[in-house]
């Protein structure tokens, strides 16, 4: 979906995708994806980039080789009520977004993060740096499930997007439930505490 505006994709059931099997792209605003099925894909699950005021509730997505939710530049939007689950990378992988609310989604058993926090990546080859001031921010995570992940919230900032930045708005977890996993891995001594925690 490229520039797309008001678009209503629901109860749909997608899998075994060459790439990621819904995608948003190139300013699309106000999409939603409601209820569907989305597994097995070679790449992620969904994959929302350039995209504002998205909403995702109540899809399961499962066992996709990269992550089950990829955003790249999301903003404003709301993710509820979706199962994240069994997917080889991350959960949700997040650069470059801002003030979106994640709420009532459970992350489980994905291999490597539940939620991963980053910036938008610039140089691929390592040593890898990302765009300036890139880090994702304003982000909001409540009555989340995050259980059975090899790590709840990974943060991954560097030195051109650090979380020290004058007005850096900090991601934050509010009554999350974090099971079976190490709840965080933040590099604060450096670059700055990127997610705080509430309750």
């Amino acid at each position: 979906m490229r520039a797309g505006r008001n678009v209503v994709l629901r109860d749909l059931e997608v899998s075994g995708c060459r790439s990621a099997c819904l995608l948003t792209e190139r300013d699309t605003r106000d999409v939603s994806m409601i209820g569907n099925r989305v597994d097995g894909s070679v790449w992620d699950g969904i994959s929302l980039n350039r995209t504002a005021r998205a909403r995702i509730t109540g899809n399961v997505v499962r066992g996709n080789t990269a992550s089950g939710i990829t955003a790249e530049h999301l903003e404003d939007s709301v993710l509820e009520g979706n199962v994240l689950e069994g997917n080889k990378t991350h959960g949700i992988y997040l650069a470059d977004s801002y003030r979106n609310r994640f709420a009532g989604n459970h992350f489980v058993r994905n291999v490597l993060s539940g939620v991963f926090l980053t910036c938008a990546v610039r140089v691929r080859e390592p040593p890898v740096a990302c765009w300036d001031g890139s880090m994702s921010a304003g982000n909001t995570f409540s009555r989340n499930e995050l259980t059975g992940n090899r790590i709840a919230f990974t943060l991954a900032p560097d030195d051109r997007a650090p979380c020290t930045a004058p007005g850096f708005a900090r991601n934050r977890s509010d009554g999350d439930h974090i099971a079976h996993n190490p709840r965080s891995e933040p590099y604060p001594e450096r670059l700055g505490t990127c997610l705080v925690f509430g309750d």
